[in-house]
């Protein structure tokens, strides 16, 4: 009887490649079988998508808060910033797009890879 306890955070050594059954040792990107190309986290097309929703999500949200917030405390828009109000939109914007994407692919990364491999014509 063994005293240590498996945890939920423990990962196995290998994964098995769904295209040629290879074992792929963790922490590799190619499999030494087919040469698929294993992903551990969001592919890059999938964190500039979701980069791109959250940074338009936050430039709504900061826009509202720079540029129409004010008028209720009878402050200019953009509490008197003028043009560099803009400044602070921008910033807001890529703060929460940068946000989605990396909690997406933490979130992504506790299920086990992924395996893609191209198609030859």
């Amino acid at each position: 009887m063994s005293t240590e306890t498996e945890s939920d955070e423990q990962r196995p050594e290998s994964w098995r490649c769904p295209f040629c059954s290879s074992d792929v040792q963790d922490g590799f990107t190619v499999c030494t079988g087919c040469k698929a190309t294993v992903v551990y986290g969001v592919t890059g097309a999938e964190w500039q998508s979701m980069a791109s929703v959250g940074a338009a999500v936050g430039g709504m949200t900061a826009a509202l808060l720079v540029f129409y917030l004010p008028a209720y405390f009878d402050f200019p828009p953009g509490w008197g910033l003028g043009f560099y109000g803009v400044v602070p939109v921008g910033l807001v914007a890529a703060a929460i797009g940068y946000t989605f994407a990396r909690m997406r692919d933490v979130q992504r990364r506790r299920q086990p890879p992924r395996f893609f491999r191209t198609r030859l014509l």
